[in-house]
């Protein structure tokens, strides 16, 4: 179970004005607050989607084909790897039949793409 806590080195930086945060001569800029880099490690992500499509259609869909269709034994991260693994080779095909893209492609790949 995760804790909610987040354990984040952070680096010594300049504000937002400009100054000097480094001995090197280099400028850093910050974006977060001194106040928000102090609330960063208790930061933990709520999102959350209550659209009707989402509620309706799509959760429900992804949970009948996980229950039909993944082994429970299957780790989460597995799916997302597969996924990637797919994902890189449709876009590993598309540059090898076009790699400037201004060569058409052959419908296929476009198939193994989607």
């Amino acid at each position: 179970h995760h804790s909610g806590r987040c354990d984040i080195t952070l680096l010594p930086t300049a504000m937002a004005s400009g100054s000097s945060a480094s001995n090197s001569g280099h400028r850093r800029f910050s974006y977060i607050s001194e106040q928000g880099r102090l609330n960063l490690p208790r930061y933990e992500y709520s999102g959350s989607d209550n659209s009707y499509m989402y509620r309706l259609f799509c959760s429900p869909l992804a949970e009948m084909l996980v229950q039909r269709f993944t082994p429970m034994r299957l780790a989460p991260n597995t799916i997302t790897m597969v996924g990637l693994a797919f994902s890189l080779l449709g876009h590993g095909l598309v540059m090898a039949h076009s790699p400037d893209l201004k060569e058409p492609c052959p419908s296929w790949v476009w198939g193994v793409l989607s």
